[in-house]
């Protein structure tokens, strides 16, 4: 847990389209922030990234966790994104972990869900067993939305 002594003041600019709701904490509540990793700028890669060392080799467009292994949907703590290229052992491969990404060979049906399958594959039809995990929905047949969310374990 980051503490922070003496107490840092953050001044936000916030702009709206005129819907939501913006709630305030009381000052003497403890808050703690999550830093998410920042978009690398010098490729311009969409959203959030970030990278792993392929600890196998790994396919491109796959689940993968952090230690560089192709993602199951049960890797919940470890789970990094979608990796953007396939990589040989070794090799550092950027994973998006968050936003848009394409691929010219995909063929998704546009507005639905997609989940992790055995091996890191991407697929539109969960699981009827075990646990199922969406990491993305489909924007259209060749983009994706990845929103990384918990498991789901099926009954």
């Amino acid at each position: 847990m980051l503490s922070l002594t003496p107490v840092i003041s953050v001044t936000v600019n916030l702009t709206s389209s005129g819907h939501g709701v913006l709630n305030f904490v009381p000052a003497d509540t403890e808050v703690s922030l999550f830093l998410a990793p920042l978009a690398k700028g010098d490729r311009g890669l969409p959203g959030f990234s970030s990278s792993v060392v392929a600890a196998e080799p790994l396919g491109g467009h796959r689940a993968v966790t952090v230690d560089g292994f192709h993602a199951n949907p049960a890797d919940a703590d470890k789970l990094a994104g979608i990796s953007l290229t396939s990589g040989v052992l070794g090799a550092t491969v950027d994973v998006v972990v968050k936003g848009l990404m394409e691929e010219g060979s995909w063929n998704w049906t546009p507005g639905q869900p997609v989940f992790i399958g055995p091996s890191g594959v991407l697929t539109q039809n969960p699981s009827t067993t075990g646990l199922i995990r969406r990491i993305a929905w489909a924007v259209s047949p060749t983009s994706l939305n990845v929103d990384i969310l918990p498991p789901i374990a099926q009954s």
